[in-house]
């Protein structure tokens, strides 16, 4: 994945994230595990079945549920 001038690449681990347009629509992605972020704020996300999504600056929130780790039992 390769943007102009991007700001940086994020790992990331969510099950999904929803992106929140001005005309009431959503995107919402599962399973990213990358995203590049440009200076014009496009996401270029990645999901673990290697699909790739350019989501355009422009949204108005976004929303994401990450993949919780479960607790180790104490010892």
């Amino acid at each position: 994945m390769k943007g102009n001038k991007d700001i940086g690449m994020l790992d990331l681990n969510e099950t999904s994230r929803t992106y929140f347009f001005p005309n009431g629509n959503t995107l919402v992605i599962n399973d990213a595990v990358k995203c590049l972020v440009n200076k014009i704020n496009t996401h270029q996300l990645m999901t673990k079945q290697g699909e790739i999504y350019i989501v355009p600056h422009g949204w108005l929130a976004m929303k994401y549920m990450p993949i919780m780790k479960e607790k180790e039992p104490k010892k």
